[in-house]
């Protein structure tokens, strides 16, 4: 069988570094390259530059046998050795002029050169999907051996990168003739995400919510920007005259990760070499609604969980959950405002605090769970509760009348009938009831300093008595009563002394 001659070019990312001619005319001819990391390698058949449209892969070890149309398994015209530590891809032109990945022709993604197992074989031919143009590469003076010169196969490489592609390499020719100027590759600036909670400029590596996201940057005037993604297309913008250019994707991307490269292309056709990726990920999934598990009460003699509608004089309880994504965050909203955040922990569990104390009274909380590319889950059930007045410490309980005044001690005597009851740390606006022996005798509202002073409305009578104080809110929610506070009124004077007798001491 008669075979067009078929040459090999190795690109490392915009460069031909290798180039040479495949022999299929006895065993052991084999050209045989060394891979490089993320290269594509070229194939070319006969003057025009066409792939050939049929090669079988086998992997053999570490290296990759390429075997063409026509020829047996075991006689590889090219050897890529260490292909499976650094793989590639195999391209090539075709009859329609685009460039297109060698694909299996079964299909079956487990049959890509990349994933082959030691000793399987594979047919491969050009797949039908588009990849980025490889025309304008530059060629490394290297590539240019006496071997392909000898054979006659530099019009071949012309062809391969293209008809009326400029060649550019790394030395003036002999004849110091000019050479175009580069296509400039497009310049990337920013990756706006203003889709949603969370929106701004999309790191390199980050995560947006935002299925189309306007990519900007600069550019020579008048080139045109392409963008693409796996050997696809994505479309493409205009450099405007100021030398910007926006982009806005029309197809929304799919969830996942992404890497997007960007190629110039001039008003003559000729292609830039492309841009480093950006690469992010498109995160369309919001958080599982969220469930509040325990509601906890830490402040005062009474703590622990709160259940739901239950009273507490915590002005700031611990809502806490768990089965949330680590690093998501939670925001903890009472009232409809969000009163404190947090961060989902490594084991999934999470706590808040409202970072600023709640009033008294009535309160709904929830929670809601955002993930870093800003989408929401919907909010948790409701959490109701009630802030009432903390505890009150009754500081000091004073007589003020009589010859003998001040404080009276917890199970002390007074001849005061009304005394006055005193404390303070309460909040302002609130009332304070003065209840003795379980009746309510007098009442007061708590300055705005916080302090507060009762005293009975009406004598009390002689005898013990049992004093405290109950504060309630404005809405009528009262706290816990106060320790009790034991006192006696005494209003009987000493008997008037009797003088019996007197005696002379000697």
């Amino acid at each position: 069988m008669t075979l067009k001659p078929v040459n090999i070019a190795v690109v490392d990312k915009e460069t031909i570094v290798k180039a040479d001619v495949l022999r299929s005319e006895k065993v052991g001819s084999a050209v045989k390259i060394k891979a490089i990391p993320h290269a594509k390698y070229i194939l070319a058949e006969g003057e025009n530059g066409v792939a050939p449209e049929n090669i079988t892969l086998k992997r053999v070890g570490k290296d990759l046998f390429v075997m063409l149309e026509g020829t047996d398994e075991d006689q590889p015209q090219l050897i890529i050795e260490g292909y499976f530590d650094n793989p590639g891809e195999l391209v090539g032109k075709g009859e329609d002029g685009q460039w297109h990945e060698y694909i299996a022709t079964d299909g079956d993604d487990d049959h890509k050169a990349a994933f082959l197992l030691d000793g399987e074989s594979s047919a491969q031919a050009l797949g039908a999907g588009a990849i980025a143009s490889l025309d304008g590469l530059a060629v490394a003076g290297t590539a240019f051996s006496p071997a392909l010169l000898a054979l006659g196969a530099l019009a071949g490489l012309g062809a391969l990168v293209g008809i009326g592609a400029i060649i550019r390499h790394n030395r003036d020719d002999d004849n110091g003739g000019s050479r175009k100027t580069p296509v400039t590759t497009p310049e990337l600036t920013d990756v706006h995400d203003d889709y949603g909670s969370k929106t701004g400029s999309i790191p390199q590596n980050g995560v947006t919510d935002d299925a189309t996201p306007t990519f900007s940057g600069k550019g020579k005037p008048g080139d045109i920007v392409e963008f693409w993604e796996n050997n696809v297309k994505l479309g493409e913008t205009r450099v405007g005259a100021d030398g910007k250019w926006t982009w806005t994707p029309e197809t929304p991307l799919a969830h996942g990760d992404h890497s997007i490269v960007l190629i110039g292309k001039g008003p003559d056709g000729r292609t830039s070499a492309p841009s480093d990726p950006f690469d992010f990920t498109v995160d369309l999934e919001a958080p599982a609604k969220p469930v509040i598990g325990e509601v906890e009460d830490d402040v005062g003699e009474k703590t622990g969980p709160i259940h739901n509608g239950d009273n507490t004089d915590d002005k700031q309880p611990v809502f806490r959950g768990e089965g949330g994504t680590p690093g998501d965050t939670v925001k903890l909203i009472v009232d409809d405002k969000v009163v404190g955040t947090g961060i989902v922990g490594e084991d999934g569990k999470w706590e808040v605090t409202p970072e600023k104390p709640l009033p008294e009274g009535s309160h709904t909380g929830k929670v809601i769970i955002t993930d870093p590319a800003g989408n929401e889950s919907v909010p948790s059930d409701d959490f109701k509760f009630v802030v009432v007045p903390e505890k009150p410490v009754i500081g000091v309980v004073e007589d003020d009348v009589g010859s003998v005044v001040g404080p009276i001690k917890n199970g002390g005597a007074t001849d005061d009938t009304q005394p006055t009851f005193r404390g303070e740390g309460s909040t302002p606006g609130d009332t304070v009831k003065l209840i003795v022996d379980d009746e309510v005798v007098g009442t007061a509202i708590v300055g705005e300093d916080g302090k507060w002073a009762v005293t009975p409305e009406k004598p009390l009578p002689e005898g013990e008595h049992i004093g405290k104080v109950v504060i309630t809110d404005p809405a009528g929610h009262a706290g816990e009563p106060s320790d009790d506070f034991k006192f006696i009124v005494d209003l009987e004077a000493p008997v008037k002394p009797v003088i019996s007798a007197l005696r002379d001491d000697p």
